[in-house]
Formats: C-alpha cells, sequence, structure tokens
C-alpha cells in the first residue's frame, strides 16, 4: 500500500485521537478515584477550549500561506510562523495562571483544581510542535508523519499512566505530560534548524499570515466554542459535580476512526478543489463513498455494542457514559459530508463564518431547552441537530450561489440509506 500525505495524516488523527481514549482506559483501570478522573478530564476541558480556535486556525493557514511563499523566502517565513505559534501560546499560558481563580470558577465551578499550574505549563510546550505536521505536508514527507506520530501519541498514554502503575503521586503524571510535550518541543526546533536553518523576524510576514489566520480563528472558535460550551453547560447545570462531569465526558467522545479520517480527507482536498474544483468534486465523492462503507458499518455495530463495552473497557462506574456516546455516534450524519471542503476551496470564509454563527446559536438554544427533559442526553443531542444544521446550510449555499448541487460532491442515496440504518441501530441500542 503507498503511503501518501493523506494516509499519514489520517493515520495521525487517528492515532491522537486513539491516544487520549487510551489514557481514559488506562485511568479507569488504574487506582484513580472518579474524583482524580474528573480533574484530569477538567483540565484536558479547559485547555481544550482556550486553545481549539487559535490553533486550528494556525494549522490551516500554514497549509495555506506556506506553498504560495517561494523557495528564497520558505526559511525565513517558517521561522516567522514558528515565532507566531510560540507567541500565541506563551500568550495562552500567561492568561491561563494571570486568571487563574476566574478560569477556575467559569470552567469547573470551583475555587481550586489540583495540578492546574504544572497542566498549564505542559501546554506552553505543547501547542508549537504541532507546527511540525503542517511542514511534513507542505514538503510532502509522510514518512516523516508517521515517524513523529508513533512516537508522539503512543508515548504519552504511558508518560502520564506508568507512573501510577509504580503506585506514584499523581502529580507524576503531570510531569510526564511535561516530559512528552519536551521531547516534541526538541523534535520541532531540530526539524527547523536542519531543514530551514534561517533565524530572521520579519514584521511583513507576520502581518500577513495572521491576516490570513484572523477571519479562520474566528471560524474556529465558534465551532470550538460548542463543543466546549456543552461541557460547561453540564457543569453549570450539576452545580460542578465531578462524578457526573467524568461520565459525560467518558461518553462525550466521537468515534476517534470517524473524526480522523473525515478530517483528513476534508483538509486533504482542499487545495485539489481549489485547482480544480470539478474534478476535485468527483474525486471527493468516490473517495467519501470509500470513507463510508468504512465507517458506518463500524459506527453501527459500536452503537449495538457500546452499552456492553463501556463496563468493560472502562469500569462499572461509567456504564451510563455509554447512552451519551451512542448519540455521539450520530454525529457521522454531518461528518460524513464535505461541502465545507468546496467552501473553503472557493474562499467563501465570511459565509463560512455566518453559518458557523447560526450553527452556534442553534446548539446553544438547543442545549438550553433540551438539557431540562433529557439531562445530559439533551445536550448531546443539541450537538447532533447542531453540526447537521451546519453541512446542510453551506450545501444549500453552494446551490444558491454557485449551482453546485448536493448530488456532484455526494452520493445522496448512499448516504441517506447509511445514515437511516444508523438512526436504527440508535433505537434498538436504546432497548438493549
Amino acid at each position: 500500500m503507498r503511503i501518501t500525505t493523506t494516509t499519514a495524516l489520517q493515520f495521525n488523527q487517528v492515532l491522537r485521537q486513539g491516544s487520549f481514549i487510551l489514557i481514559s482506559i488506562l485511568l479507569a483501570k488504574s487506582s484513580l478515584t472518579t474524583f482524580d478522573i474528573g480533574v484530569y478530564e477538567t483540565l484536558l476541558f479547559i485547555g481544550t477550549a482556550m486553545s481549539y480556535f487559535w490553533l486550528n486556525a494556525l494549522i490551516q493557514s500554514s497549509l495555506t500561506f506556506t506553498p504560495s511563499v517561494n523557495t528564497a523566502e520558505k526559511p525565513k517565513t517558517v521561522f516567522n510562523i514558528f515565532l507566531i505559534f510560540n507567541a500565541f501560546s506563551l500568550l495562552l499560558c500567561l492568561i491561563l495562571w494571570t486568571f487563574k481563580p476566574f478560569i477556575i470558577s467559569f470552567f469547573a465551578g470551583k475555587s481550586e483544581l489540583p495540578f492546574y499550574d504544572l497542566y498549564v505549563f505542559s501546554l506552553l510546550l505543547s501547542f508549537p510542535p504541532l507546527l511540525l505536521e503542517s511542514l511534513w505536508t507542505v514538503q510532502n514527507t509522510p514518512l516523516s508523519i508517521l515517524a513523529y506520530s508513533l512516537v508522539s501519541h503512543l508515548l504519552l498514554p504511558f508518560a502520564i499512566v506508568l507512573p501510577l502503575w509504580f503506585y506514584m503521586p499523581f502529580i507524576y503524571s503531570f510531569y510526564g505530560m511535561i516530559g512528552v510535550a519536551s521531547i516534541r518541543y526538541i523534535w520541532l526546533v531540530v526539524h527547523i534548524l536542519c531543514t530551514y536553518g534561517f533565524f530572521s523576524i520579519d514584521v511583513k510576514i507576520i502581518r500577513l499570515f495572521l491576516t490570513l489566520s484572523l477571519p479562520l480563528m474566528a471560524y474556529s472558535f465558534l465551532n470550538g466554542f460548542v463543543t466546549s460550551f456543552t461541557a460547561w453547560i453540564v457543569q453549570w447545570f450539576y452545580e460542578g459535580d465531578n462524578m457526573v462531569f467524568a461520565v459525560f465526558r467518558y461518553g462525550a467522545r466521537e468515534f476517534p476512526l470517524s473524526l480522523a479520517l473525515a478530517t483528513g480527507l476534508s483538509n486533504s482536498m482542499i487545495p485539489i478543489l481549489t485547482e480544480t474544483t470539478q474534478v476535485g468534486m468527483q474525486l471527493l465523492k468516490q473517495k467519501s463513498e470509500r470513507l463510508w462503507h468504512i465507517l458506518f458499518p463500524t459506527s453501527i455495530g459500536l452503537m449495538l455494542t457500546a452499552k456492553f463495552l463501556f463496563p468493560l473497557v472502562f469500569n462499572p462506574s461509567f456504564t451510563q457514559s455509554a447512552d451519551i456516546f451512542c448519540l455521539f455516534l450520530l454525529l457521522l450524519t454531518s461528518r460524513a459530508l464535505f461541502p465545507q471542503s468546496i467552501l473553503l476551496a472557493l474562499k467563501e470564509t465570511k459565509t463560512m463564518l455566518f453559518i458557523s454563527i447560526i450553527e452556534t446559536l442553534s446548539i446553544i438554544i438547543l442545549s438550553f431547552l433540551l438539557i431540562f427533559p433529557l439531562g445530559t442526553e439533551g445536550v448531546a443531542w443539541a450537538l447532533v441537530i447542531g453540526f447537521l444544521i451546519e453541512k446542510l446550510l453551506i450545501a444549500l449555499f453552494l446551490k444558491q450561489k454557485h449551482n453546485i448541487s448536493m448530488s456532484d460532491y455526494t452520493n445522496i442515496r448512499l448516504y441517506t440509506v447509511y445514515s437511516l440504518f444508523l438512526l436504527v441501530s440508535y433505537a434498538l441500542s436504546k432497548l438493549l
């Protein structure tokens, strides 16, 4: 099998998601209490909520900006992008430290959170190395992506859990996180030195890069906000109950294979769609069909077995998490559609932002309406409905403005059949 950059990026996404799932499983099997696991999940939630929007924007911008620069300017460009990644990481950590009481109270509903400072320090070192994946994508070196993914994402779970196996205090798990983050950071610096070896600050490059990034930051902020908001509303509704929050977080996870493969396909298709929209749409249609043949049957199988697997994989305390997980499997109905790739290729970023605002408002309203009668499941339903609204609005815009029908890039009949089977399997899971 030929390893392409798309394949390597998908593999990297799978390993990244799988790494967090493995950590959750190993922590549940460790000697930690549900309260301690809730602390870890809360810290993870804070880090994600405060970083997702600008990180995603910087990564997408680096994929778009770097290839357009001529060879002579590329070393200087990469170094200045490296500085921007570091500057945003430092700014975030300063905010997290300066406003520590307010942030803990807002996100966790309490005045103190163990290991907060250590976790924030690990974030300072963790974010800049994400630039590596973009650089290797531009260089079209999939083997470098594979090597980094294997070392980086497989090392982290053991760095966190290994101290617990030797009955060491939980604080050593955070030392392990810092250690892995340091290795990633050194890897990034060495790569830039060996490949580019050029250090020069250029205000013009920084300004152009930020100009490209800011609209994407607004879009990414809204997308990341809705996921963080659903976790926050659970904390708010249950008044900071760590046990309820841990149960919700353990279930509120998309199937990592779906998220990873869909994200990899979507990102890899943008340059192709930019160059040749018609050919790109046909290719997108073919690749999405192949992806569905993997993701829908697998998700249906998980839907029907989740209630039996969760107590075995985690522990009986997380049995109710299966109900949330089954609802999150329904997110595949929106992940399996890729009109956003076409919209990005057409540079309709303002439209994406406007539609994202509608999606965000829909999820907020639905979350408040559904959490009272349905509890945490109502919050999950709000996400499922909101994400699907976004994809359908994008498809409608493409048809109205660009005369691009959904059938041009989607096998509607196959998608409908698979989606119906997924919904039926969810109904059956409620009866098991």
